[in-house]
């Protein structure tokens, strides 16, 4: 008789959390993706019969392009299964993690292995057969990993941590420990994001895509770290049984790998594309595109690639993907925005209510952080990205611009209650797009303001048709605002939540056109 065995792999939210810079949150994340690999190689090995389920894996998969491929968990069964021999691999994969770092006594030594054999967190959970309730075994093993993983061991000495000597080992040559890792060694494919004329990318080299960025806009100090992860999985995979979840992992990794090129083809730095998941860094806004652009683009090729595979044609829903972007100055602590990015997601892909509006998943949940200390968030479902989209480039080629955005501002700022009540009217079908715009343009009559007047018509007709009269979810969350992710003078449920709306996405405007020295 089979037996199924699901194992979990951490800790990488600590480990994770340690980095300080991109190379050592790609080595954080690349190492937890090689341990996953190895456990798998070594299953294959020892027991006969085995089927991975998930993560996908083939002997034949590159890593030559350092994107980590395994995520934190693997499913699989086999017929001869043995705890002996499952504890030997973990015991064996522990002490071998010495061997990616640089060959240096400073890791590679007995204090290291014992390590690693305390810090590891590689817990298994085995299941007959007929014990298995449910067809699909991720739906079964899944509660129980849960658990183990609030089980941790924790080292007794923490000073002969290797993995914190490796992340101090950063100079003005950048990361000179972890240059002379296995891992960094393996990376030798030419179009690889993480080096950069030998080195390992930085913030900076990040933010301002390698510095090829024109214009004297403030936002080519600032970096977005993304946090991505599929919505409604349990519903879907419900539907699969374990041969199909063996297909949905296959089509995973061919989504994965996809995201990671168009990622490195933006100017980011994938971090980690295993799964349904993705957690990368990159530039706020390109020559071609923005951050919630490629966001966009992701989401769409995560649908595109299950429809293309023809393995899922009986679900009636395919999953959809959240986002967490967290934007921040150069300066900005990176494991600081790890947690905004973690956090972020976490909101976007709640169930609960944000400023009585159902947030559903399948969003991009934006924060700004700026380095003056303002601090801005916006909930954009992936359906209404166009909408936003189209809003943030209205005025884009207009002389001014940013003089006219903090006019339009001010004033919307101004007479909030008066426009509040315009749009409860509006709302019941009692104001027309006519009569809108010209109770609006009495608003906006100063010099300054009619010269712009097309500019702000477009805006407008747009307000009206999708936020006002539309359904559009695009929301300031009272959540982002409790956890000082919105640092304003009056709280957002005060204000009309459409008017709220376009406020918000006119300041996210406003951030992205402004010039190094405005204030």
């Amino acid at each position: 008789m089979r037996k199924f065995i699901g194992i979990t792999i951490g800790p990488i939210g600590d480990t994770m959390g340690e980095a300080t810079s991109p190379g050592a949150l790609w080595f954080a994340s690349s190492m937890f993706s090689d341990i996953t690999k190895r456990i798998c190689e070594a299953i294959i090995q020892e027991f006969t019969d085995t089927v991975i389920y998930s993560p996908y894996y083939d002997k034949n998969i590159k890593l030559d392009d350092g994107i980590g491929k395994f995520h934190d968990r693997i499913l699989f069964s086999v017929s001869d299964f043995s705890h002996e021999k499952m504890k030997n691999i973990v015991t064996q994969v522990k002490e071998e993690t010495v061997d990616i770092f640089p060959r240096d006594e400073k890791f590679c030594n007995e204090d290291s292995k014992k390590f690693f054999i305390e810090y590891l967190q590689i817990h298994y959970v085995v299941k007959e057969e007929d014990e298995l309730e449910k067809e699909n075994c991720i739906l079964e093993l899944s509660s129980c990993l849960d658990a183990m993983e609030l089980m941790k061991t924790f080292p007794k000495d923490d000073a002969k941590n290797p993995i914190r000597k490796l992340f101090l080992g950063e100079d003005e040559n950048g990361n000179k420990y972890i240059k002379n890792s296995i891992l960094f060694q393996r990376v030798t494919k030419e179009s690889n994001q993480l080096k950069r004329e030998g080195r390992i990318r930085n913030i900076g080299e990040i933010a301002s895509c390698n510095e090829t960025l024109e214009g004297n806009y403030k936002r080519k100090h600032y970096y977005a770290l993304v946090s991505a992860d599929g919505d409604g999985m349990g519903k879907f995979l419900k539907g699969l049984s374990n041969e199909k979840v063996t297909e949905f992992s296959k089509c995973c990794l061919a989504y994965a790998q996809k995201a990671a090129e168009i990622i490195g083809s933006y100017g980011g730095m994938t971090i980690y594309a295993g799964g349904d998941d993705l957690l990368f860094l990159a530039p706020v806004m390109t020559a071609q595109d923005d951050i919630f652009g490629l966001c966009n683009t992701i989401q769409d090729l995560f649908v595109e690639e299950l429809i293309a595979c023809g393995k899922f044609s009986e679900s009636t829903t395919f999953p959809t993907i959240s986002f967490g972007i967290s934007i921040q100055h150069k300066k900005f602590p990176l494991y600081e925005a790890l947690k905004n990015s973690s956090y972020l997601l976490a909101l976007a892909k709640a169930d609960g209510d944000f400023s009585n509006t159902d947030c559903k998943k399948n969003n991009m949940m934006i924060g700004l952080q700026k380095h003056s200390g303002q601090s801005l968030a916006i909930v954009v479902s992936n359906e209404a990205y166009k909408t936003f989209n189209t809003i943030l480039s209205l005025g884009n080629d207009y002389i001014g611009e940013q003089k006219v955005i903090h006019s339009i501002l001010y004033t919307l700022d101004q007479f909030s209650s008066s426009l509040g009540v315009w749009n409860s009217q509006a709302k019941k079908e009692q104001v027309s797009l006519e009569k809108y715009k010209e109770v609006w343009n009495n608003f906006f009559d100063n010099v300054e303001q009619t010269n712009a007047q097309l500019y702000i018509d477009g805006i407008c007709e747009f307000y009206y048709s999708k936020l006002v009269m539309g359904k559009e979810r695009i929301f300031v969350p009272s959540y982002a605002y409790r956890n000082n992710f919105v640092t304003e003078e009056k709280e957002p449920q005060t204000q009309d939540a459409s008017l709220l709306s376009l406020i918000y996405i006119l300041k996210f405007k406003k951030f992205l056109s402004e010039e190094e020295g405005e204030k």
